[in-house]
């Protein structure tokens, strides 16, 4: 996946926070896996470019990646 992709190369370049990385690469993985399927909610009929369904992966790896560290956090 493209955004799994971008957040290890940003991580590798020392642009991203390696935690913050490494949870965008989880939540995109689970979204490869099928684990997250049910947030995307989107009518599979779109015009254009797919633009709603791009601005929906990126909210769903987002939020999973939010919570993914909230729960590293709360370990602590």
């Amino acid at each position: 996946m493209v955004k799994q992709s971008a957040a290890k190369t940003n991580m590798s370049l020392g642009l991203l926070d390696e935690t913050v990385g490494n949870a965008i690469v989880v939540a995109a993985q689970e979204v490869v896996d099928g684990t997250l399927d049910g947030h995307f909610v989107l009518d599979i009929f779109q015009t254009g470019s797919g633009t709603s369904t791009n601005t929906n992966a990126n909210e769903v790896i987002a939020n999973r990646a939010s919570q993914i560290l909230v729960e590293l956090w709360d370990q602590d």
